[in-house]
């Protein structure tokens, strides 16, 4: 009994690291860029312009882990499910077994498919836990990000003369 217990917490705890080792594979990059003040014209223009391009992949980041929480929580659900339902089987062919000692053998099928089903559950716990805190860095970065932009778009007006900075302004969108 006591072994048992060992080994499901385990067999828990190994689920959960896993499934936070996975998610953190997609950890977004980190912005350490700052802008320059004092720049001449074409400089800043092109600092703003590499603001926006730095904005743009901040946003397509958080985008992208947004949708890959959205499928771990798909499959969460799934496997939530899968353990739920073959858990109520398994004690429904326990009980099942003590009037026929034949379906022990699916009850033992059932207790190992709702065990599996729960350390994939475990998994993806952890795998959202790791996407979650990769996703709010994301959303920190865009931030930054847009903070930036708009600094640089600051040191753009005051570098140029407002010809030359509406043409650089009017440039199309990196995104």
């Amino acid at each position: 009994m006591v072994l048992g217990v060992i080994l499901g917490i385990v067999w828990l705890a190994a689920g959960f690291i896993i499934g936070v080792v996975v998610g953190n594979q997609n950890k977004p990059t980190t912005l350490d860029v700052s802008n320059s003040s004092g720049l001449d014209c074409d400089a800043a223009c092109a600092q703003w312009k590499a603001r926006r391009e730095e904005g743009c992949r901040a946003r397509q980041e958080a985008i992208d882990l947004q949708a890959q929480i959205d499928a771990t929580n798909k499959a969460l659900a799934a496997a939530t499910l899968v353990h739920l339902v073959s858990a109520a089987i398994a004690a429904g062919l326990i009980i099942a077994a003590t009037f026929w000692p034949p379906i022990g053998i699916a009850a033992a099928v059932a207790v190992a498919v709702a065990v599996a089903a729960l350390g994939v559950v475990d998994m993806l716990l952890g795998k959202l836990a790791a996407q979650s805190n990769a996703l709010a860095q994301a959303r920190g970065n865009e931030s930054m990000a847009m903070t930036r932009e708009a600094e640089a778009r600051n040191f753009l007006t005051t570098a140029c003369p407002p010809e030359k900075a509406n043409q650089c302004l009017n440039s199309p969108s990196p995104c």
